[in-house]
C-alpha cells in the first residue's frame, strides 16, 4: 500500500468518526428537547384537567 491510500483511508475514517459524532450530538440534542415539550405538555394538562374528588362513587340502578 503506498503513502496516499494510506493517508485517504485515514481521512475517510476519521470523517466517518466526525459524521457520526454529530449525528449522536444532535440526536441528543432532539431528545432533549422532545422531553422539554413533554414535560411543559404534562404540566398544560395537569392545569387544565379539574381536580379530582376525593371519593368518587358512580352507580347506576
Amino acid at each position: 500500500m503506498d503513502l496516499s491510500a494510506v493517508s485517504a483511508a485515514s481521512i475517510q475514517m476519521h470523517t466517518q468518526e466526525t459524521l457520526q459524532a454529530v449525528s449522536i450530538s444532535m440526536l441528543r440534542k432532539m431528545m432533549q428537547s422532545q422531553q422539554t415539550e413533554a414535560a411543559a405538555l404534562i404540566e398544560q394538562l395537569e392545569a387544565a384537567a379539574p381536580p379530582a374528588p376525593e371519593r368518587l362513587l358512580d352507580i347506576h340502578i
